[in-house]
């Protein structure tokens, strides 16, 4: 039987693994000739890339889809250094690939087994049984005929040459040309940089060489089925029934020694050892020595980057590490067909071959016909960034490749916005948005694709401008903006100027500034989390608690409608009144079930609101209570108010709001219906207009975000220093 995608590794039960190879991500894959399955095992889950549902007659259905493909006997696969993914399929008499996409197309085989030439196309060329495959350089790919007797390679160009074997089985030809010898049953190749082919040539019991010159040799063996040799010339060793064969990067050669029960290693001075296995079949668990670990039937064997060795062994793939303890990998022992689920969980019933390479496992099983990949999806794209058009209906969206793809090319980026009537026209990394409606927010995430899944969103969000007015002609929009500007603080210090309100640099020293108030004409009052107040332009200061040993740091500051004072307030609820302002009371000394986090003045600075970051409002003073959040469940923690009139707003970090005897004009979130809420930009301050007929919204990208009547002013374009961020607006 064979196990469920989806199926944890170590639960999941092989049969018959005939071969293992190591993909570019690390991750393992396994062919199993009865169930036609190729499966991969990184990050513990695992996925079919290729092979549909098994129907009654295995009949080639032609390329497409992998999951639409009918997939006939797949064995051995190789994954070279760009993501290329090739395997061999037994039943159909052909050399296939999966396309970055998932497709699956045909490189090689008419379908027919008799031998037709050489120089052919490859889809017009018969091949015979194809065993394993291996990428060769400069575009090469290599592939055995165990029933055709030969070793083929597939040209740049796409043509098939011959390379080995006369196609009569039997033993020949050591020391001469390859294209004359004689192999018998050559299944497992491997292929070195240079060019130079190790093949397992099955029923001579040898391993063969095949050097870039095209001469032919012995490289273990003696033709004589057994077990001898270990600690000497590899050609005077024993083997029996070698399977597969893989490269280490050192030169050194890992043999599948399949009835001895072992892996064998030749090392590049043509010393022949075991590395693995005892000769028993009985399974003993793993995590022991890799030379006192049962090895029933190795089938197939693969390296990934790390060094360590993946072995198809009976129902289970065992790891070895470069340490020499070997592992349980996947399979449960079991060998019942089941569908994808954990890897570990997943019986591996018709187990084939496997393929590593960069944290990816691919698996072919023969008994489900299929290919799986065992491994994780790729990470999120880097540098995601939008620009706008100036007339504010179209955007480029542009972003680099993720990190890590385990190796595997990406087939594919999926740009999702908020909107769905937004054309998106995607090419490369990048995407052009059209239709947009100006002066409003907008967010796009990004996804990238391989054939072992989708990873994450990477998120951005931008405004799109209002559209130029031409001059002298057509009618004047009427001006909505309250304000004639304002300014955005940073905790440096730094005063960002939009409008006509004057900007300056950072502050030279002292703790965060957490908060700010306008002053004077034109001047600025800095608030810092010990305290201290500092005055900007021909703002007047009027006392701080600078060198005062305060219970809770700082956190928010506002003034008296008057100008003529201000109130700072401490995390712990504690009010500190200066110049005109009054004090009416405070949460200092009462149990707080959240940190207080803004407060707000009365219209006529007789009172204060306080509010907490679940949502609790404490009003004192004339100041009314209206209501809070505190009874809701809140997604977010609350961070600001703002206040007119007799009502006031709370924004939430996730860039809610929630009013209380004021109207709603909207909020972050509501802007970003279909984006998830991780990639809303959060929300730092609330300031509304006087007469509560709009605000406007600071969120941590630094953007300012209008709603109601308010219009936000042109963005001045200051880049922050590393560290430094955006703490208060100030109207």
């Amino acid at each position: 039987g064979v196990a469920a995608n989806g199926t944890a590794i170590s639960g999941a039960a092989v049969r018959n693994p005939m071969g293992v190879a190591l993909d570019p991500a690390g991750d393992l894959v396994i062919a199993a000739p009865v169930n036609a399955l190729v499966r991969s095992t990184a990050g513990g889950v695992i996925r079919t890339i290729a092979g549909g549902p098994a129907p009654a007659t295995r009949t080639f259905n032609g390329d497409g889809p992998g999951l639409d493909t009918i997939l006939s006997v797949p064995r051995g696969m190789s994954v070279a250094a760009d993501g290329d993914i090739v395997f061999a399929e037994a039943g159909s008499q052909r050399i296939r690939r999966i396309q970055p996409d998932g497709r699956v197309v045909t490189l090689a085989g008419n379908g027919g087994t008799t031998f037709n030439g050489d120089g052919l196309p490859g889809i017009a060329t018969g091949i015979y049984s194809p065993y394993d495959v291996d990428h060769g350089p400069n575009g090469t790919i290599y592939f055995t005929e165990v029933s055709g007797n030969r070793v083929r390679r597939i040209e740049s160009d796409g043509t098939v040459s011959l390379l080995a074997g006369d196609g009569i089985a039997g033993f020949s030809g050591d020391g001469g040309p390859a294209l004359s010898a004689r192999l018998s049953g050559p299944r497992g190749i491997a292929v070195a940089d240079d060019g130079t082919v190790y093949v397992a040539d099955y029923t001579n019991q040898r391993i063969r060489r095949i050097a870039p010159d095209g001469t032919i040799s012995t490289y273990a063996g003696t033709g004589t089925a057994g077990f001898s040799g270990d600690g000497g010339p590899a050609v005077a060793a024993e083997l029996n029934n070698p399977n597969d064969v893989a490269l280490g990067p050192d030169g050194s050669l890992y043999v599948a020694d399949l009835s001895n029960n072992r892996v064998r290693r030749i090392a590049p001075d043509g010393t022949i050892s075991t590395f693995g296995g005892t000769g028993l079949t009985a399974w003993n668990a793993a995590d022991l020595s890799a030379v006192a670990t049962n090895l029933p039937g190795p089938r197939s064997v693969s390296l990934d980057r790390n060094g360590d060795l993946y072995v198809a062994v009976g129902v289970r793939i065992v790891r070895i590490d470069s340490a020499g303890v070997a592992h349980e990998f996947a399979g449960t022992g079991g060998s019942a067909v089941t569908e994808d689920k954990t890897a570990l969980t997943t019986d591996l019933g018709g187990l084939e071959q496997i393929a590593a390479v960069d944290g990816l496992l691919l698996v072919s099983d023969s008994q489900r016909q299929r290919i799986r990949v065992i491994g994780e999806p790729p990470t999120a794209v880097r540098a995601l960034a939008a620009q706008t058009g100036p007339e504010g209906t179209t955007a480029q969206v542009t972003w680099a490749a993720p990190d890590w793809t385990g190796g595997l090319a990406v087939g594919g980026y999926d740009v999702v916005v908020d909107d769905p009537t937004v054309g998106v026209a995607t090419s490369g990394t990048s995407a052009s948005l059209t239709g947009l409606a100006p002066n409003r927010s907008y967010v796009v995430s990004v996804t990238a694709r391989t054939i072992a899944g989708t990873g994450p969103a990477a998120g951005v969000s931008f405004e799109t401008p209002s559209p130029p007015v031409e001059p002298g002609g057509g009618s004047t929009p009427t001006p909505s903006v309250t304000v004639d500007g304002y300014r955005v603080v940073t905790n440096r210090g730094r005063v960002i100027g939009y409008g006509d309100a004057p900007g300056s640099p950072p502050t030279a020293a002292g703790a965060d500034v957490v908060a700010a108030v306008r002053s004077g004409d034109s001047g600025l009052l800095l608030l810092h989390s010990d305290g201290q107040v500092t005055a900007t332009g021909d703002a007047v200061w009027r006392g701080d608690m600078a060198g005062t040993s305060l219970d809770a740091p700082m956190v928010a500051m506002t003034a008296t409608p008057d100008g003529a004072g201000y109130w700072l307030l401490g995390g712990d609820g504690g009010v500190f009144a200066f110049g005109s302002a009054g004090f009416f009371g405070s949460t200092g000394g009462m149990q707080l079930a959240a940190p207080v986090v803004d407060l707000a003045a009365s219209p006529d600075g007789d009172g204060y609101w306080l509010v907490a970051e679940d949502g609790g409002v404490f009003a004192f003073g004339d100041a009314p209570f209206r209501g809070s959040a505190a009874v809701l469940a809140l997604d977010a923690p609350i961070r600001s108010m703002a206040a007119a009139g007799d009502g006031y707003w709370l924004i939430s970090e996730d860039g809610g709001v929630f009013t209380y005897g004021l109207p709603f004009w909207g909020s972050v979130r509501s802007r970003f219906p279909t984006v998830p809420v991780a990639y809303v930009p959060r929300g730092v301050r609330i300031r509304g207009l006087s007469d509560g007929g709009g605000y406007l919204i600071l969120t941590v990208d630094g953007v300012v975000r209008p709603y109601g009547r308010a219009t936000a002013l042109p963005d001045p374009d200051v880049d922050l220093d590393p560290g430094e961020f955006v703490v208060d607006l100030v109207l």
